[in-house]
């Protein structure tokens, strides 16, 4: 191999294990991309952000079976949780020029829901279930969540 080339079977690698990404890749675009894409089009923030936190939600129940994930409920992740859900509903009225401020006591909920069970899902999944793990090794299927390697070492 010339020497300054890249090894082709990392190409080869990366393809042949793409579809194996997409459980964790479609919900994050999914998630990032709706809202913008749909607001440009409707000029209508609040059925933008609807529609993002729903398909996301429905991508990621689509998608769940094949996620490794062990649920362990603690009622202080729950305090705390609400509590930053508070703090994050009550920011745009004091701080930032948001453009989402929920009008209605349903777009309050979508947002509390948006909040609570589908971006913390999405962020967690698409981080530490793909990302970190690529960068630890291009066959990220293999490395275990929460793997200690010489990489996280900092």
């Amino acid at each position: 191999m010339e020497k300054g080339c890249l090894n082709p079977n990392i190409y080869i690698t990366f393809t042949l294990h793409f579809f194996l990404m997409l459980e964790y890749i479609v919900p994050f675009l999914s998630y990032i991309f709706i809202e913008p894409f749909f607001n440009f089009l409707t000029h209508d923030v609040y059925v933008s952000y609807l529609l993002k936190v729903f398909v996301t939600f429905f991508l990621l129940l689509a998608f769940i079976k094949k996620f490794e994930l062990r649920f362990k409920f603690m009622f202080s992740s729950f305090v705390v949780g609400f509590i930053i859900f508070i703090i994050w509903v009550l920011l745009p009225f004091s701080f930032s020029k948001s453009e989402f401020i929920p009008p209605t006591n349903f777009f309050l909920l979508v947002k509390f829901f948006g909040a609570v069970f589908v971006a913390p899902f999405v962020e967690e999944l698409f981080t530490r279930g793909f990302l970190i793990k690529i960068f630890v090794n291009p066959r990220w299927e293999r490395v275990k969540t929460g793997m200690f390697t010489s990489m996280g070492k900092g």
